[in-house]
């Protein structure tokens, strides 16, 4: 019994450090002079098919209802799909512009602010108490992004543009949460993830529209680091992160994948030499202490908004969001 716990935390945090190399593998295609769009066309187009390979021939399950046997979706149900898959596509474009125009760890904590801004959007639109607890984490996310920005500790990196699309990334992260909640009230987790990550890819695909033409000249070695992407930072988590959920807590399994944003930092620091300032690292113990404390708030039976959905442009944010 211990040992399957154990190996379950291990399978949490063996994909956290395989989404933290999202910035790494984004890093590594726009310098071959792939845009961060097209990369979010094909990473999501690639995590399409493996999910669709995953669900239709390797045992996943897509077609049955999870609010019960036989039961039908109710009228309008497919709409959550629709949203969701718009929410993955605007967070596949925002959060991989955001690691151009950031360091890899400062764009990880910006998207990390999504938590708290889930604390918030589960109060107004799902009925969720707003307590003092999902409070001071929003005041301590906003804090810690405060950190980051503030003039004279910050370094001349963090732009403004920076910010704001590092900003709206944790939104989108947040707004696909809220809308994955309540699809998978109404449709199995991989009908979800396959659903949302085809609308994601049209999504994407429209933004690429009026430059198609450049999304397939790609070198070679662009084209296999964009499928290696999808496999490390989209299908691959997504397995051993709902392989996890089966034997440790949704709850549990949340505060260790924060491992996430340090193992982003620590992929920057190896591989660009990226460090991060004083300030950078009180504005990120404030960003995932945040995090932490709402995850928390599922421990007592609440539902959890900080458990992240996937996933950057990541399948598993069906699973992640049912803490």
């Amino acid at each position: 019994m211990l040992t399957g716990v154990v190996r379950g935390y291990g399978l949490v945090v063996l994909a956290a450090l395989l989404w933290g190399s999202s910035g790494l593998f984004a890093r590594l295609i726009y310098g071959l002079g792939v845009s961060p769009t097209v990369v979010a066309l094909w990473r999501t187009a690639f995590g399409s098919c493996l999910t669709l390979l995953w669900t239709r021939w390797l045992g996943g399950r897509t077609g049955r209802p999870s609010g019960g046997a036989g039961r039908a979706p109710p009228a309008g149900a497919a709409r959550l799909l629709v949203a969701s898959g718009l929410a993955m596509g605007l967070l596949a474009l925002t959060y991989l512009h955001s690691m151009g125009l950031n360091r890899l760890a400062v764009a990880a904590l910006l998207l990390y602010t999504a938590p708290a801004f889930v604390a918030v959007g589960a109060w107004r639109w799902l009925g969720e108490p707003l307590t003092f607890s999902k409070l001071a984490a929003l005041g301590g996310a906003l804090t810690g992004v405060g950190l980051l920005a503030l003039p004279g500790l910050a370094p001349a990196g963090l732009s403004g543009a920076g910010l704001a699309v590092g900003l709206l990334a944790g939104l989108s992260y947040a707004g696909l949460s809220l809308v994955t909640r309540a699809a998978v009230r109404h449709y199995p987790p991989a009908t979800t993830a396959l659903w949302t990550q085809a609308v994601a890819t049209l999504t994407v695909g429209l933004a690429l529209f009026p430059a198609a033409r450049g999304a397939l000249a790609l070198p070679a070695r662009a084209w296999l680091l964009l499928v290696g992407a999808a496999i490390c930072n989209a299908f691959l988590p997504y397995l051993l992160y709902s392989t996890a959920l089966t034997r440790v807590p949704a709850s549990n399994a949340s505060l260790v994948a924060l491992v996430e944003p340090v193992s982003s930092a620590l992929w920057g620091l190896w591989w660009f030499g990226e460090r991060l300032t004083p300030a950078e690292v009180a504005g990120a113990t404030l960003i995932l202490g945040a995090a932490a404390l709402v995850a928390t708030q599922g421990r007592a039976g609440r539902v959890s908004a900080a458990s992240p959905p996937p996933p950057p442009p990541r399948p598993e944010s069906a699973s992640r969001s049912r803490s």
